[in-house]
């Protein structure tokens, strides 16, 4: 006889089945189904099921649509994880799974982790674009709440208390309607939700919330460390220890395994647990060279202060902080290529240096120094005939962030 797979839910459609599971009369973590079973079907029931397997067929490429929050719809979940448990109970087969967001802003009440037995599954937002997902925590707060106190040159700010004793730390703030992220206080102001950069540093300087890289006296260069290790492992050679060859590439560099870790790489990568090609001493491809001899002296070319002229206009506006720590210092490459973010831990007035901390590893490259990319720094001492005679590192536009002095414009935000 042809076999039938029968569960606890036989003689349930799939509708019921989800009923179930979203009046509570299964709990979450419990399975729907019990083991399968077995049971044998006599030969008229043959055609029956082979008509049924047609029309699972047919169904497979349906999209079957999971509501979150609206009542009046049909297969409605208060939550994404809800929506998501129910999707996988439809079979493998189904070619489109579709959660489907109301307007405004769905909250996670938990981490959502996706994988393998979510093929085929599309989370969708509100035709408008106006759907939000949110890992965030909604702030109850009553107007009377509220303080509010006017500012020196006009504005108001306001004070919001925040009770709530699960949360520790305000990393960052959003209006709900419109759902606008607002700007941790920041010098120079700028709109950073609509700011657009174009073309080169000069152009991205002009309205855009930076500070000239040559508005540094100095980016400070970290002291060398002892103790990185180097792998250089020619692929091309057939006895090399991989069991693999490889020499197809005409830049024989890239017939090689190279990688470095340890000594100053391991403080701004932690190389403890993976290698990086950029620490090594003979990494290839654009600018490498620089790569290369920072490695080779035991450093690496990004900053661990910045160092400002007191007397000039940005050393002014600093003076002006009461307390920089926690400050966070974010500048870019001298080519735009990426940004790094540091936590000044100390600021010495007196000598006009912000110390970092914590941070630099975006990007995963070094700086240029004047003497290693003569073009990229205008501002790079030259002597009577034109040679550099400079050996700072090349910082491009940047700016500061998270300073209470600095909460002087509409949509900025300081967590105290």
């Amino acid at each position: 006889d042809a076999l039938e797979i029968k569960t606890r839910c036989d003689g349930m459609s799939l509708d019921e089945v989800m009923s179930m599971r979203r009046n509570g009369k299964e709990s979450r973590k419990k399975k729907i189904y019990d083991p399968f079973t077995l049971r044998g079907t006599n030969a008229r029931d043959a055609n029956a099921s082979t008509a049924a397997a047609q029309k699972r067929r047919e169904n497979a490429d349906e999209c079957r649509d999971f509501y979150i929050g609206d009542s009046s719809l049909p297969d409605t979940y208060p939550t994404i994880h809800d929506a998501v448990d129910a999707a996988r109970l439809l079979p493998p087969s189904r070619k489109c799974k579709r959660i489907v967001l109301p307007p405004g802003v769905t909250y996670l009440n938990d981490t959502l982790k996706l994988g393998r037995r979510d093929s085929h599954l599309t989370i969708q937002g509100a035709d408008d674009g106006s759907s939000w997902i949110s890992g965030g925590v909604p702030l109850m707060v009553s107007k009377q709440d509220v303080t509010s106190s006017e500012l020196v040159g006009g504005g108001i700010r306001y004070e919001i208390p925040v009770t709530d004793p699960n949360i520790k730390e305000v990393s960052g703030l959003f209006r709900l309607d419109p759902h606008l992220r607002y700007q941790q206080a920041r010098w120079p102001n700028a709109d950073t939700e609509r700011t657009l950069w174009r073309g080169d540093e000069a152009d991205m300087l002009k309205g855009s919330g930076l500070n000239d890289g040559g508005k540094v006296k100095e980016w400070l260069k970290p002291e060398a460390m002892e103790g990185e290790e180097f792998v250089y492992i020619d692929l091309s050679d057939p006895r090399n220890p991989t069991g693999h060859v490889k020499n197809d590439t005409t830049m024989s560099a890239y017939n090689t395994y190279v990688s470095g870790k340890g000594g100053m790489c391991d403080v701004i990568w932690d190389t403890s647990y993976s290698s990086s090609y950029w620490c090594a001493d003979r990494s290839a491809g654009g600018w490498a060279e620089v790569d290369n001899e920072f490695a080779k002296a035991g450093t690496v070319g990004l900053p661990v202060g910045l160092a400002y002229y007191k007397d000039d206009d940005v050393g002014q506006h600093i003076a002006r902080w009461a307390n920089a720590t926690n400050a966070i210092v974010h500048a870019r490459h001298s080519q735009s290529w990426f940004s790094n973010m540091w936590e000044v831990t100390t600021h010495n007035k007196s000598s006009g240096v912000l110390n970092f901390g914590r941070g630099g590893s975006q990007g995963g490259r070094s700086w240029c120094r004047c003497d290693q990319c003569t073009y990229a720094g205008p501002w790079c001492k030259r002597d009577d005939d034109g040679k550099v005679i400079d050996d700072r590192l090349i910082g491009g536009g940047w700016y500061v962030e998270n300073v209470l002095e600095e909460l002087d414009a509409p949509g900025e935000v300081f967590y105290v």
